[in-house]
């Protein structure tokens, strides 16, 4: 019992929330202490009764939120539908533009290739034309030199 009215002082200064509002702070104290008298009061199977009754209480509140909430699901079954369909239809368009931004770069990257290898036998056929030169001179020079 002395537990029970720990926990009742301590609600008391922690949590307003389980004092009427509507009393002013003189009214809320008194009303607290004969809450905590009526507690005192209380054989133990009384507080049992109290807090199964409680339990009952919360467990029907419970049961009545949940059922409202499917309520509303069901009236809400159509939009979601909608909803769904609008997302996969971002997701369908999304994942196209993703594939044409991969095909874009499989054709860029083949095109830089390409352009390497021009750029390559480009320089190799003026490298070439260049030792060609070169030999043409080297030989004329030693024929001029004979």
């Amino acid at each position: 019992m002395v537990h029970l009215m720990k926990f009742m002082v301590y609600s008391f200064l922690s949590v307003s929330a389980c004092l009427p509002s509507s009393l002013p702070f003189a009214s809320l104290t008194s009303w607290f202490m004969k809450k905590l008298d009526d507690a005192s009061k209380l054989t133990p199977e009384q507080l049992a009764e109290k807090q199964r009754v409680a339990e009952e209480n919360r467990q029907k509140e419970l049961n009545k939120r949940a059922s409202v909430g499917m309520r509303l699901s069901k009236k809400d079954r159509l939009r979601r539908e909608i909803q769904d369909a609008r997302v996969s239809e971002r997701s369908k368009d999304q994942s196209e533009e993703i594939e044409r931004k991969l095909g874009a770069s499989a054709e860029n990257r083949l095109r830089h290739q390409e352009e390497t290898k021009d750029r390559l036998r480009r320089k190799e056929e003026y490298a070439k034309k260049v030792r060609v030169s070169l030999s043409e001179v080297r030989t004329d020079s030693l024929l001029v030199g004979t």
